[in-house]
């Protein structure tokens, strides 16, 4: 219940802060800036979370750290389009844009790692596949027809999402066969 607690205020202060940081920018420069301060913090937090491990220890060989840079690469890209969303007012088809991306993950380890694409993922991105049908039908019913330039905004957002989850999978199975 603690873990549950903290990621929901996580989740609303994340969202909050992005909102407001939005307001800031004024063009897709204004975003890098934002990204690369956001990614400083993270790297003080994940730095700090390494040092209190105290068995923590793997060497980092190439293919690691060129994981490491797809990852930030597809952070620092996700961070800038999730603000250009929000400033361009797409905010609420965000999310469901944002849980389409796993779609990249979960086929990219099927072909990289030989996993099963099992049945409930199958289900589970079909069930977004509507929901994205749907939400796109309110929000024009709302806001009136979405532009090319939002949707593939969305879409792109997306997919840099799914990247980063796709290296942090490549990180952990780099790290075990290491071991």
């Amino acid at each position: 219940y603690i873990f549950v607690l903290i990621s929901v205020l996580s989740g609303t202060t994340k969202g909050y802060c992005g909102k407001k940081t939005s307001e800031f920018m004024k063009n897709p420069v204004d975003g890098v800036f934002i990204s690369m301060i956001r990614m400083i913090i993270c790297t003080l937090i994940g730095g700090i979370v390494v040092l209190m491990g105290s068995n923590t220890s793997f060497g980092l060989n190439m293919s690691m750290f060129l994981t490491a840079l797809m990852s930030a690469a597809a952070t620092s890209c996700f961070v800038v389009s999730w603000l250009m969303c929000v400033k361009n007012g797409s905010y609420m088809m965000l999310d469901i844009f944002l849980m389409l991306g796993v779609i990249i993950p979960i086929s990219a380890s099927a072909i990289m790692f030989g996993e099963k694409i099992r049945i409930n993922q199958v289900c589970g991105i079909m069930i977004l596949a509507v929901a994205v049908y749907l939400l796109c039908g309110y929000n024009i019913r709302l806001k009136g027809k979405m532009t090319v330039k939002s949707v593939l905004l969305l879409v792109f957002c997306g997919a840099m999402n799914g990247f980063a989850d796709l290296s942090q999978k490549m990180f952990v199975k780099l790290n075990e066969n290491a071991s």
